[in-house]
């Protein structure tokens, strides 16, 4: 710092300020555009789950409405809309295994068999387009939890990220005692 009367000149800090300076415009970036590439990633995987309901649309003419767990918590329940009767007619094909996956533990969880009856899915001669119609999956152990996630397999098509819904009945409102 010099003075010269009563102003006061500051000189630059040569290449150390340089440095200072570019790391603090740096930080300053890294702040303001982090949050931007968050939501950035977040939507990637959001679109890579979209994409796997893309396909399963497009290949098999399905849609996925909702997948619950039933039967004290030993079955899981997968609903799915025809779109296409053409497309999703081999989904009915006994040779054709969907199969769930626990995104948690990678355990593949097959078709529910039940003895004398055999798999539990609904089959159709002729699907209709509109119609709902169910697949139950084992779930040993209870191994799925409500608000867990899964992947289904349908030969080589995977959805990700399915969401187990949450019972409603068994979440207490506001201002009522827990069962």
């Amino acid at each position: 710092m010099d003075r010269e009367g009563t102003e006061i000149q500051y000189k630059t800090g040569g290449p150390c300020h340089l440095a200072y300076l570019t790391l603090f415009l740096l930080f300053i970036f890294w702040v303001v555009l982090s949050p931007a590439f968050a939501e950035e990633e977040i939507r990637g995987h959001e679109s890579g789950a979209e994409d796997g309901h893309a396909i399963l649309r497009d290949k098999w003419g399905i849609e996925i409405v909702r997948l619950k767990i039933t039967a004290a918590g030993h079955i899981l329940d997968l609903r799915y809309r025809v779109l296409d009767p053409a497309k999703a007619f081999p989904v009915f094909d006994i040779k054709i295994k969907p199969v769930l996956i626990d995104e948690l533990s990678g355990r593949d969880l097959s078709i529910y068999t039940a003895p004398r009856i055999g798999g539990m899915r609904q089959k159709a001669r002729q699907p209709e387009a509109g119609r709902m119609y169910f697949i139950l999956f084992g779930n040993p152990g209870g191994l799925v939890k409500e608000g867990g996630k899964v992947t289904l397999r349908i030969e080589d098509v995977k959805v990700e990220h399915i969401p187990v819904e949450i019972n409603a009945e068994k979440v207490p409102r506001e201002g009522s005692p827990p069962r």
